[in-house]
């Protein structure tokens, strides 16, 4: 599955700083559906998102989803904890491990 990022902003949702300052509430009324971005001098310094984005913003900032790694993890102390998994690693036989060679020899 791919994911697809946020899309592109439209020329729309651009505005130099000296547009954004004279017409404040197109910008607000426009951010309600869409994020809004402000540049000085041709770089983005700010983003201006509804009050509900910027909440769910928030709360998934709060709560990120957890890498399956994480989950795995996650589960396996959960089954550690019931007792509900043993692992146990037998100590290796007949094996000292790969021979690694003598460094300056």
């Amino acid at each position: 599955m791919v994911k697809s990022g946020p899309a592109a902003p439209t020329p729309d949702d651009v505005w130099s700083t000296a547009d954004a300052k004279a017409r404040l509430s197109e910008v607000l009324v426009r951010a309600r559906s869409r994020p809004q971005r402000i540049q000085r001098s041709g770089r983005d310094v700010a983003v201006v998102v509804s009050v509900e984005e910027m909440d769910r913003l928030r709360a998934a900032a709060a709560y990120p989803v957890p890498t399956p790694m994480q989950e795995f993890l996650r589960r396996a102390e959960e089954l550690r904890a019931e007792g509900a998994m043993d692992l146990e690693i037998p100590p290796r036989r007949g094996s000292r491990g790969r021979r690694l060679p003598r460094l300056g020899a």
